[in-house]
């Protein structure tokens, strides 16, 4: 902020006033101009426009104050500076009876301004507040009120010290509604990596269902499955169909005792050798009679028993084939659901 001398009405500007007078503003101020010129305090008086003028700027506000003030606002701004100015000196132009722009009133800089160009990273601006008190026109009273100006410089690193504030609030508020574990579900596309670039975010738990965790079920646990194969104690109760190979065809083979072969012998003329053995054999083969006739026997007599052995033939195997029943393929268990994104901040 610079300071500025006491403003001095001009010769001109005195004259001007003589003839129009302040009362119900018939004094027209037109504009406020900027010099980069150097005038001592005695040149002042005696000018009738400023020299090396660099800026010409309307003023934003006319108000009478009473019938011997007035009070003036202006703007002014290094907006339209192409080279950049050292500004020195203020000049207040009102217009004459023609119309024509006529010096009011002169100030000079105590601190002069460095006015640059917006591009070089500067933006200075004044809000000037001028006060006109005019008793005659020998007696003027000029009072400015300049409000500080703000660099653009200094006005970025507010914006960013406020923006970051704001970020940090952000953060501060989405921190705490949105702590590491939290998860989000989602029917749409947004990504909260991209929404909320300081915290990471997983997808976790795709094609899973959920359930409140406890003391059976730990929390982040993935427990079950969407499809099952079933366990031989789960089946139920069921039967087979088997069928076995032609494996048991065979034959024995036995043998008996001799025993029971025998034959009896009889005398045709009824005269029987008594004296004979047990297998009707003769013990004395004697005629009786004269009679010379052979014997005759009769066929064999089978009432008699035996014991029969029989040799081992039965010790056999058999292939048992047992028909197929099942897959074993696993089957779905799934509940019907509604898909959706779940995210999970971990950082």
């Amino acid at each position: 902020m610079s300071n500025w001398n006491q403003y001095v009405v001009t010769d001109k500007g005195r004259t001007l006033l003589a003839e129009t007078g302040i009362k119900d503003n018939a004094l027209t101020f037109l504009s406020l101009k900027t010099s980069s010129h150097v005038y001592t305090k005695d040149q002042l008086a005696g000018l009738t426009s400023l020299g090396d003028v660099q800026g010409t700027f309307p003023f934003t506000a006319k108000e009478t104050v009473n019938n011997t003030s007035v009070k003036l606002e202006c703007i002014v701004s290094n907006k339209d500076v192409a080279t950049a100015y050292t500004w020195n000196t203020i000049g207040i132009y009102a217009a004459d009876s023609t119309g024509a722009e006529t010096l009011y009133a002169v100030s000079t800089a105590i601190d002069p301004v460095q006015m640059k160009p917006i591009k070089d990273g500067n933006l200075n601006q004044f809000t000037l507040t001028i006060y006109l008190q005019v008793g005659n026109a020998e007696k003027v009273d000029i009072q400015v009120q300049m409000d500080a100006y703000v660099s653009l410089q200094v006005f970025e690193a507010f914006q960013t010290t406020v923006t970051k504030q704001l970020a940090t609030m952000e953060q501060d508020i989405y921190n705490k509604l949105y702590p590491v574990g939290r998860t989000i579900l989602d029917f749409g596309d947004t990504d909260p990596n991209d929404q909320f670039p300081w915290m990471t975010w997983v997808k976790v738990g795709e094609g899973s269902a959920l359930i409140t965790a406890g003391d059976t079920y730990k929390v982040g646990v993935l427990v079950g499955a969407n499809s099952k194969t079933i366990p031989l104690k789960a089946m139920p109760v069921h039967t087979h169909e088997a069928t076995t190979d032609n494996q048991g065809s065979h034959t024995h083979n036995g043998s008996t005792n001799w025993a029971g072969d025998h034959r009896h012998r009889f005398w045709l003329d009824g005269r029987w050798q008594s004296t004979h053995d047990d297998n009707g054999e003769s013990l004395n083969d004697v005629n009786h009679g004269g009679h010379g006739l052979e014997p005759c026997w009769t066929s064999t007599n089978g009432g008699h028993s035996h014991s029969v052995t029989i040799t081992a033939a039965g010790g056999h195997t058999h292939t048992v084939t047992v028909k197929n029943a099942g897959g074993g393929e696993a089957f779905d268990v799934m509940q019907q659901s509604i898909p959706v994104w779940v995210w999970k901040r971990t950082a």
